[in-house]
């Protein structure tokens, strides 16, 4: 085998390489077919394995079969002939490359003439498509006209349908292809687009291959939108003259008719003013007869034109001699004309135009005018409605406004500027100015507010402040949506009202519930908050004061309210000048104060007291002496009971108030007198000499020393009360009204009070209380009798009577003699007075003062 394999000239390694056979394989192979019998074969062969290998790709078992079914002549042969042939064909290739090339050179000049030759016509749109409508091709034209179409850039090989986004034009396009793909050739004159619309007369073909079969359609459009839209002007105009030729046949009948049946009055004047024609509604508007109106002029006194503040219209104003002067039309113009037959003026919007001649002169002059006396009346009610609205949004301090919200304008009421303090230069509110007057703080407020409103319907109902060029204003605004017919929200309705006023009352009644309205001082409420809030272990020590004026009540009842009123004013400004910022002090009850200490020990709050105590004695009071008792405790330990402290406090003020009280109240009472008697010298001086006849009957009685001092003080005293009565009913002239007598009897029982509330003066009340009493028991203020009555009374009774009779009064001029006064004594003694004290001093006292 190897032997023949090498016969082969031929290594079985480059063979079997070839053949792409294994070597075992190979040699089965030429086992089978023989090959020894071929003899030697040359080398070559190898050359031919690559030329059949190469030339003719059948099988690899193909090729080892032709191989060895070959002889090497034969095959060298074949191999030359193939040789010549390949040569032969390769000078052939040559030539028809080069001719090929020749071809190529013409057909890219030619696409190049062809494509120059489609873009040339930039008039006229090209383009082709496959049997899908798909772009094969396109021109810049057809590229420029989608786009302005459609909005769509083209590109080649997409369908030509997915461009054109209108339903009609797309549906057209479909038709016209199809019709080219059936093979019909068509030429069509239609409108595309939609928003732009453009008119295109098309020419559509069918396409065919080599094979007379179609394979796509091309289509060739010129846009003739300005020859349609021309000849439809054309036709339009040819329409419009046809229809004038037709209304100016029938123009002057029409116009008559028109004329004469216008809701509105019409005159005709000549170029000198004269009416050459007029319809009957000028007569109704006039109140003239047509004879009446014809041939007049615009001076004919008939005329009686009136402006709309009812002024005299001038002449040269009147309607036709406007339109005259100026040669101009003139449009709504509203004047008053006085109509005899309605006896009232007519009101009448007019407008009048000239007619002009062929030389430029005004030949006549037209004028119409419309009855708007119900409009001018309206409009009159209207304005007068609303001078009523902007009084009462003034009375009432409110204003209106209305916010467009598609403007942002702002349209407000007279009222709404006032409130702002802003000029009225125009209907609309400058919103920048309105925003620079809020305060910075509350702006939030306002935006935030009007934003919810519009976007969510949220109230808007807002407090804001703004300061205007006079003051600070406290502003409520109200507002409401409106909507159209969609839901969408197109304007906010509101006011604006100026609750300054009512802030300072509110602050101010905030103000009073906490704070007592007589001192400033806040009161028992508030010390009560204030006390539960500041009992906590970061204010220990914690002290409170319990203050009580002295006197007061007799202060109230011998000089009135007011002057307690005074007195309790004072202390309270003593006080608040003397704590800290952060003390509280109030005006715990009538005469009583509290002050609360935090963060202070006792001996702090001790010199506090001082302090105060030290303002007190320094400070003047008209009506006595001031005086205040003080108490005090400090909680110190957290468990301790702030209401046990203020107790112990308040204990602590009253044992003081014990201790003061008296001798304040002694010398409020020689104030009294000494007021009372500044007040009167004609009581000083009856006081004085009741003192001394009292003293002198006492002693006439056996009373000892110290009663005849106590008789002697009481008769000085004895009309202490009368310091509440007003001078002109104790001067009182004339005869008293039983009102001022039941004022005068009840000075004896004020007067007791007031000695009552003196530890010095009290054992003297009783018989102060009782100098007015009868023994017959018909004397005031209780009405006692007898024995009842005390006999320091019934003493100072006779000496007062006395006296009274005597001495020279406002009511009594003329005084009785002393006997005379006895007489009266002595008549009323045992009724009134007392019989033994009217003895003692007729008897006694008299008698030894020789009167």
């Amino acid at each position: 085998m190897r032997e023949m394999i090498k016969a082969l000239g031929i290594k079985i390694t480059e063979l079997s390489t070839y053949l792409g056979f294994s070597r075992p394989t190979l040699y089965k192979y030429m086992e089978e077919y023989d090959l020894m019998k071929y003899g030697n074969i040359d080398y070559k062969v190898k050359t031919v394995f690559d030329y059949i290998i190469r030339e003719n790709p059948t099988s690899k078992m193909e090729v080892l079969y032709f191989i060895m079914n070959w002889d090497k002549d034969n095959l060298i042969k074949e191999l030359t002939f193939q040789n010549e042939e390949k040569e032969k064909r390769a000078a052939e290739l040559v030539v028809v490359n080069n001719e090929l090339k020749i071809e190529k050179e013409l057909v890219r000049n030619s696409k190049t003439l062809l494509h120059a030759s489609l873009e040339s016509f930039k008039d006229i749109v090209i383009w082709s498509v496959d049997k899908n409508y798909c772009y094969l091709y396109f021109n810049e034209a057809f590229k420029k006209a989608m786009k302005l179409l459609y909005n769509e850039d083209v590109e080649i090989g997409r369908n030509l349908l997915n461009y054109i986004n209108i339903i009609d034009d797309r549906d057209k396009a479909k038709r016209n292809h199809d019709l080219a793909l059936s093979g019909q050739s068509h030429t069509v004159l239609e409108e595309y687009g939609d928003e732009y619309i453009l008119y295109y007369e098309s020419s559509f073909n069918p396409i065919y291959n080599d094979d007379k079969i179609i394979i796509g359609a091309t289509g060739f459009s010129r846009d003739v939108t300005e020859r349609i839209v021309a000849e439809r002007e054309i036709e339009n105009e040819l329409n419009q003259k046809e229809e004038l030729k037709n209304i100016l046949l029938t123009s002057e009948k029409r116009y008559r008719e028109l004329v004469h049946n216008l809701d509105a009055g019409v005159i005709v004047h000549a170029a000198d003013t004269s009416i050459i024609m007029n319809n009957e509604k000028a007569c109704e508007l006039l109140g003239l007869s047509d004879d009446m109106i014809k041939g007049k002029k615009a001076i004919d006194p008939t005329w009686k034109f009136v402006r709309e503040n009812l002024e005299p219209l001038p002449l040269e104003e009147y309607p036709v001699n406007l339109v005259l002067s100026s040669g101009e039309q003139i449009r709504n113009i509203i004047l008053g004309v006085y109509n005899p037959v309605f006896s009232e003026i007519v009101w009448v919007s007019v407008n009048g135009t000239p007619y002009i001649d062929d030389q430029g002169k005004i030949e006549e002059v037209i004028i119409s005018f419309f009855n708007i006396t119900e409009m001018i009346k309206k409009q009159t009610r209207l304005s007068e409605t609303f001078d009523l609205l902007d009084e009462t949004q003034k009375i009432a301090n409110v204003g209106t406004w209305e916010l467009d919200l598609k403007t942002n304008l702002i349209w407000a009421s007279q009222e709404a500027f006032n409130i702002y303090d802003l000029p009225r230069e125009s209907e609309y509110i400058d919103l920048e100015k309105t925003q620079n007057l809020i305060v910075s703080e509350d702006k939030d407020i306002i935006t935030q507010g009007l934003l919810n409103l519009i976007k969510n319907g949220d109230p808007y109902d807002v407090y804001f402040r703004i300061n205007t060029t006079t003051k600070l204003k406290h502003i409520h605004s109200n507002a409401h949506l409106i909507k159209n017919s969609l839901g969408e929200p197109i304007k906010v309705l509101g006011f604006v009202r100026d609750v300054t006023e009512l802030k300072q009352k509110e602050a101010a009644l905030i103000h009073m519930s906490y704070h007592d309205p007589l001192t400033g001082l806040y009161n028992r409420r508030f010390f009560q908050e204030q006390l539960k809030r500041l009992d906590n272990p970061r204010n220990l020590p914690l002290s409170i004061i319990m203050g009580d004026v002295n006197g007061l009540k007799l202060t109230n009842d011998a000089f009135g309210h007011l002057a307690g009123d005074k007195l309790l004013k004072m202390i309270g400004d003593i006080i608040s000048t003397s704590i800290r910022g952060n003390d509280i002090a109030s005006r715990w009850g009538g005469d009583e104060f509290a002050i609360l200490v935090p963060s202070t020990g006792a001996a702090a709050t001790e010199k506090l007291i001082s302090r105060i105590h030290y303002k007190i004695k320094k400070a003047s009071f008209e009506y006595g002496v001031v005086s205040v008792s003080f108490g005090s405790n400090t909680k110190t330990e957290e468990h301790e009971d702030i209401s046990e402290i203020f107790t112990s406090a308040e204990v602590s003020m009253y044992q003081n108030k014990l201790v003061e009280i008296h001798s304040i109240r002694g010398q409020t009472i020689n104030t009294i007198m000494t007021t009372l008697f500044e007040k009167s010298v004609a009581i000083k001086e009856h006081s004085t000499r009741v003192s001394e006849l009292s003293v002198s009957i006492a002693k006439k009685l056996g009373f000892s020393k110290t009663n005849s001092n106590d008789i002697k003080t009481m008769g000085l005293i004895h009309d202490i009360g009368k310091i509440v009565i007003d001078l002109h009913i104790l001067d009182k002239p004339g005869k008293l009204t039983d009102e001022e007598r039941k004022i005068i009897e009840q000075h004896s029982l004020s007067g007791s009070r007031m000695l009552n509330s003196s530890h010095e003066y009290a054992r003297l009340a009783a018989g102060v209380l009782h100098h007015h009493e009868r023994i017959d028991g018909k004397g005031y203020p209780n009405g006692i009798k007898g024995d009842q009555i005390p006999i320091e009374s019934k003493i100072i009774a006779v000496a007062d009577a006395f006296d009274a009779m005597t001495a020279k009064r406002p009511y009594r001029l003329n005084p009785l003699s002393s006997e005379e006064a006895i007489a009266e004594l002595q008549k009323y003694s045992g009724t009134q007075f007392d019989k033994e004290v009217v003895d003692v001093l007729v008897n006694q006292v008299l008698k030894s003062k020789d009167l």
